[in-house]
């Protein structure tokens, strides 16, 4: 009779479970979710800087949009360097847009309040001039609007979002941008910041 000296069986191939036990050595598990955190953040970063100040100080964009054409209600034709001279409010905004509706009321309060040195000036985004110039009468705003359905000025800055009001100093530069619905009180606070000396 011989004796089995052999240890017990527990089902597992050896050489399998020394392979299975091998633990990764290369970064931990967690780290492409760090790394995805990181970029989710960059890429919402990036986004509201588009909509805030990433426009502020530049020359080259500045003169691009200068030039940039549009009608205005009573035919004539102007650019936004007719404006240059003193701070200028600009609003996009299109009959299509709720929130733009809401706001332009609140934009003719403010201009009524600035207008002996903030100039405004609204830009229509709808397809039809009919569209534009009902709104106009229907709101009451009485500083300049323009209209341009190709949204040329919009899409040189780089907009997102409608509405979205632009801030120029005299020189004709962005010094901010802000994307969303304003009010009286927000639109008064933003000029003072970045309009007034």
């Amino acid at each position: 009779m011989t004796s089995d000296l052999s240890p017990p069986s527990t089902g597992v191939d050896p050489a399998v479970s020394a392979d299975t036990d091998q633990r990764p050595t290369g970064a931990p598990g967690w780290l492409p979710i760090v790394v995805l955190v990181i970029v989710a953040i960059g890429a919402v970063a990036w986004f509201a800087s588009r909509s805030g100040e990433t426009a502020a100080g530049d020359d080259l964009l500045a003169a691009e949009i200068a030039g940039i054409e549009f009608p205005l209600a009573d035919g004539s034709t102007v650019s936004l360097a007719d404006y240059q001279g003193q701070p200028t409010v600009v609003n996009f905004f299109a009959a299509w847009c709720p929130p733009c509706r809401a706001e332009m009321p609140d934009f003719e309060t403010v201009h009524q309040a600035t207008k002996n040195d903030i100039a405004f000036i609204g830009i229509s985004h709808d397809l039809n001039d009919r569209d534009w110039l009902d709104l106009v009468d229907e709101t009451g705003v009485t500083f300049d609007t323009g209209f341009q359905p190709e949204q040329e000025l919009f899409i040189a800055i780089d907009g997102i979002g409608m509405p979205t009001t632009m801030f120029l100093d005299a020189d004709g530069k962005i010094v901010h941008t802000h994307a969303g619905v304003v009010n009286t009180e927000i639109l008064t606070d933003l000029i003072d910041t970045h309009l007034r000396p």
